[in-house]
């Protein structure tokens, strides 16, 4: 008969036709079962297993992983032993150990299931009132009731004693029919909504990134300027760069490599490579996409120093003032981190040459893209390769096209090594490059330039 004034535990006003309960007036059973440390410290006598053994041990972890973990299970003995949480389906399972506010309806399984540690079970009435306990407690209100019963410890938890106490709204049973049926049109919203806005949130990181491959890609099929007929042909540049790489085979500043050109015979539609010693091979199938007519295929060996022999030097042999350049100096994409001397270094062994005006390009790992131009002379990592492009052609239109999402397919579908995969020189020197009169070469790279400038 006793009557208490519960005014200050009254948190919000409610609609006439609702009442404030506690929950232990709501609910047909609460159980929990608190342990420490390990699943062995249910009791000694109660032994769990990680093969099927009697009856589940249901766990928080179970139902958040939609059970697509590995279980553990009792054997009868602790089956038994744990009858007063032992599971049928249906029953409201709360996380009160760490993880608060994590809130489960338990599924209605073709096994025994009995409740693991550091979780409160609730059955009721009728699926009506579980329905409600879940919306409830899944918001920020059920949030919040089960925060202030817990203690203030860095791992916070909650006993069956306290969760009982908690006073909740209830409102008449249709109208929680109602409310259960709104909240599921609202949450598939909810949850388009998400999808959508995930959607969003992955395209506005990784916009940029699309828009330059985009960019590259265009500019590498000759679909990024215009196309002009007054300049001097690709196939007169390519000529030019072949007699400037036989001198340095005829001076011996290179060793003898048996070079070739490409072009395509209108008779078939096919594609050939016509070598120095006569040889004559279709490649039609090596063309990975058309070009505008101006402009020629060929070869990055043929067009390139990046066949040629590297000049070394060991670290101890260098001077210490010298720029030594190290993989991990350049960041993803060629930008240079630091320029740090050899001096600064702890390095040794055999180190490459480069000049200012080389490109570098990264063997190791390429879909780094760790490709530059040397802006002064130093020396690098063998894992860098410094080369030239003859006859005057653009190296900036070279980077680019390394960078470009055909090479980066290409190439790192022939590297080797699992762990640290490179690419061999013979993949480099017999890459196809798409080459453009030299004109429109330097309006491509203004073109791209004036794109990404836009775009950051």
């Amino acid at each position: 008969g006793t009557i208490n004034d519960i005014t200050e535990e009254i948190p919000f006003e409610i609609p006439d036709s609702w009442r404030w309960t506690r929950i232990n007036c709501y609910v047909q059973k609460v159980t929990d079962y608190v342990a420490s440390g390990s699943f062995a410290s249910l009791n000694k006598n109660v032994k769990y297993y990680k093969e099927k053994n009697y009856a589940l041990l249901l766990r928080t972890i179970d139902l958040s992983n939609d059970f697509k973990k590995d279980f553990v299970y009792t054997d009868k003995h602790g089956y038994e032993f744990l009858e007063n949480s032992n599971l049928f389906g249906g029953e409201l399972v709360l996380s009160n150990v760490g993880s608060i506010g994590k809130v489960f309806i338990v599924p209605k399984l073709e096994i025994k299931m009995t409740l693991a540690p550091n979780s409160i079970m609730v059955r009721c009435f009728s699926e009506e009132h579980i329905s409600w306990l879940y919306n409830l407690f899944n918001s920020t209100f059920g949030l919040n009731i089960l925060l202030s019963i817990s203690s203030a410890t860095a791992i916070k938890k909650f006993n069956k004693t306290g969760f009982k106490k908690l006073m909740i709204p209830i409102p008449p049973l249709d109208e929680q029919k109602r409310i259960a049926d709104k909240l599921e049109v609202f949450l598939s919203y909810i949850e388009k909504y998400h999808d959508f806005y995930s959607k969003l949130e992955i395209l506005n990181t990784n916009y940029k990134d699309e828009l330059k491959k985009s960019i590259l890609q265009y500019a590498i099929q000759g679909k990024l300027v215009k196309q002009d007929f007054n300049d001097e042909s690709s196939e007169i540049l390519i000529n030019r760069i072949l007699d400037e790489k036989r001198e340095l085979i005829k001076t011996k500043q290179i060793k003898k490599e048996n070079l070739s050109v490409i072009y395509k015979d209108d008779t078939d539609n096919q594609f050939y490579e016509k070598f120095d010693d006569g040889t004559i091979v279709n490649i039609t199938d090596e063309i990975p996409f058309d070009i505008p007519s101006n402009w020629r295929w060929n070869r990055l060996g043929n067009i390139s120093t990046y066949g040629m022999t590297k000049n070394k030097i060991n670290s101890k042999n260098a001077n210490p003032d010298t720029w030594l350049l190290d993989m991990e100096d350049i960041e993803k994409g060629g930008k240079i981190l630091i320029k740090n001397k050899l001096k600064d270094k702890n390095s040794i062994g055999d180190k490459t040459i480069f000049k200012k005006g080389n490109i570098l390009y990264s063997k190791l790992r390429p879909y780094l893209k760790k490709i530059l131009i040397a802006p002064e002379d130093g020396i690098c990592t063998p894992e860098l390769v410094p080369f030239d492009i003859l006859g005057n052609m653009n190296s900036i239109f070279i980077i680019n096209y390394l960078k470009s999402p055909y090479v980066d397919f290409k190439i790192n579908q022939l590297t080797y090594g699992a762990k640290m995969p490179r690419v061999g020189t013979e993949t480099m020197i017999n890459l196809l490059i798409p080459i453009p009169p030299i004109n429109e070469q330097e309006k491509i790279i203004k073109k791209i330039n004036k794109i990404f400038k836009t775009a950051e």
